[in-house]
């Protein structure tokens, strides 16, 4: 299982940095090739742009997918605007392209539930 963890630092974060860490994640799945993949928002407290989540459904997304993760566990934030930027962002591409791959997309606000569903 490989592990993705936003923390505090988030706060504004710029475009350019977030695709950075989204390219860096995607290399490192793409090297390890976990079956599992938890991506830990919880503490993500930026907003994602229209443009970004465009950019991640096309650039990132695919790669991860495509690397042979089979089950997405993506714990949202409390705040309700930010959870809606994520999923709303996860949505781009998890229909049509996880079903593709046979992926299966899950969102959680607790890690701990999200970790007992991915090795379900």
């Amino acid at each position: 299982m490989v592990e993705f963890t936003a923390n505090s630092s988030s706060v504004n974060q710029k475009d350019d940095d977030y695709k950075t860490e989204s390219i860096a994640t995607c290399v490192f799945i793409e090297k390890h090739k976990p079956i599992y993949f938890l991506s830990d928002l919880s503490e993500y407290q930026t907003l994602v742009s229209i443009e970004l989540q465009e950019w991640a459904a096309k650039e990132a997304s695919p790669r991860i997918l495509k690397a042979g993760v089979k089950k997405i566990a993506i714990v949202v934030s409390n705040d309700f605007i930010v959870q809606m930027s994520v999923e709303q962002n996860a949505n781009e591409v998890s229909n049509e392209i996880a079903n593709q791959f046979e992926t299966e997309l899950q969102y959680f606000l607790d890690r701990f539930e999200a970790e007992k569903w991915l090795i379900s």
